[in-house]
């Protein structure tokens, strides 16, 4: 064999080792793009099922599931996903997800049914009335209340007496011998015949 002839085999061989190389190096990158498409497969996947569920237990909205999960992704409502929470923005407040579909079907609420809008207007209502101090409630109130669940640590949480006083022009003698001690004492020293001034208007 000739000096030329050996020259180009070596050549050969070097070509062919670095195609094998580029071969391998290719291989590994299509498993490394595989495994992260399947990667975002499955993340995808994991976000439609969470989206699905809040939309399965939230209220109803007139827009199927596969419609309202695109209005939901548009930026505007800035959806974030971390492990199995979801949340998005309510006006300027980020809040979880079960409380933005009701967020959403009260500031859109031509895209929310009717009787799920009415039931969180009506619950949202319930929550802001004043809660009534223990002192307020009449004895079937206050075991009513303690005989539910969790009505011992409600009980608890409910503040012994008003916490908002009324006007004294409106105090009426039941409600003044419920205030503490302390705020019947201040505003008898200011007027000493409070308690008959409220005997008299509660006769009127």
């Amino acid at each position: 064999m000739s000096e030329l002839e050996n020259e180009n085999q070596q050549q050969l061989a070097l070509e062919q080792a670095r195609l094998e190389r580029l071969k391998a190096e290719e291989s590994v990158l299509d498993k490394q793009r595989e495994a992260e498409q399947a990667k975002e497969r499955l993340r995808a996947q994991h976000e439609e099922s969470l989206l699905a569920e809040a939309i399965r237990s939230g209220p109803k909205f007139h827009p199927d599931r596969k419609m309202l999960i695109k209005l939901l992704r548009e930026p505007e409502h800035g959806l974030e996903f971390n492990g199995d929470e979801v949340t998005a923005l309510a006006g300027n407040r980020r809040v979880p997800i079960g409380e933005f579909l009701e967020f959403l079907a009260e500031s859109k609420p031509y895209l929310a049914d009717g009787r799920s809008l009415r039931s969180i207007q009506q619950r949202k209502a319930e929550q802001e009335k004043p809660v009534k101090a223990r002192s307020e409630m009449s004895r079937a109130e206050k075991i009513e209340l303690l005989s539910k669940p969790g009505g011992l640590e409600e009980w608890e949480r409910r503040p012994a007496y008003p916490t908002k006083m009324v006007p004294l022009s409106e105090l009426t003698l039941q409600q003044f011998s419920k205030l503490p001690v302390s705020e019947k004492t201040r505003l008898v020293s200011q007027n000493p015949n409070l308690v008959e001034e409220l005997a008299r208007r509660g006769r009127r």
